[in-house]
This record gives C-alpha cells, sequence and structure tokens, in this order.
C-alpha cells in the first residue's frame, strides 16, 4: 500500500504523485481521533475509486493524546484497508500534526510520536 497525505483527488495530475501510475484507482481515506475525559475514539471513512464507503468508529479503552489518537485513526484505517487490498491510499485528516509528521513536513518529537510515525511506516509497506 501506498499511503500518500494530501487533499488532492488527482493524483495523476500532481507532481506529489509522480511514482503512481497515471491510471492507477486511489481510495481516499479520511480519519478523526479524539481523546477526552471520556476516553479515546476514532472514525474512518474508507472511499474506493467508484466512490462507495466504507465507515467505522472504534472507541479505545485505553488513554492517549489528541494527536496518538490521530495516529490510532490512521493505523486503524490503514489497517482496515489492507485487509481490502488498497494498494494506493490519499489519506487525510483533521490532523495537521500527523499529517505533517508522516509527509515528513515536520519532524516527530517524543518517544511516543517517533513510535506511531514508526507503526505508520511500518503499516505502508
Amino acid at each position: 500500500m501506498v499511503p500518500h497525505p494530501d487533499t488532492s483527488t488527482a493524483p495523476s495530475s500532481d507532481p506529489e504523485y509522480s511514482g503512481w501510475p497515471a491510471d492507477c484507482k486511489a481510495w481516499i481515506l479520511y480519519t478523526d481521533g479524539s481523546s477526552n475525559q471520556a476516553g479515546c475514539r476514532a472514525g474512518i471513512i474508507l472511499i474506493d475509486p467508484e466512490g462507495i464507503e466504507c465507515s467505522h468508529c472504534f472507541r479505545f479503552e485505553f488513554t492517549v493524546t489528541n494527536n496518538e489518537a490521530g495516529y490510532e485513526a490512521l493505523l486503524a484505517g490503514m489497517k482496515m484497508a489492507t485487509e481490502l487490498g488498497v494498494e494506493y491510499l490519499l489519506v487525510r485528516s483533521d490532523s495537521q500534526l500527523v499529517i505533517n509528521q508522516v509527509s515528513v513536513a515536520y519532524q516527530a518529537r517524543g518517544d511516543n510520536m517517533i513510535a506511531y510515525l514508526r507503526k505508520v511506516q511500518e503499516a505502508a509497506t
């Protein structure tokens, strides 16, 4: 799977996708994670190239920060995409920190963020 954090829906016309085939069938993954006193939750929507949506909500039984919840949502969505055999995945998230760390615009800092980034990188291979 090739995850690519982006807001574009036209991979063949964007130079950021130069490694993707012009006729690739990219799926889109929307993620949202949150953490508060009630717990950690994540929601994902996975859309296939024909526009069919699959959505799922998760409640985690452990405490994390909002940024970690963003990573949990991304990892859950990537796992679902992998199970469905997705090869090309556009990732959209409300977590700018996660998107920027995954796209290497920001450096991951702190043991937890570095560990989550590594999990995403491993899931992408």
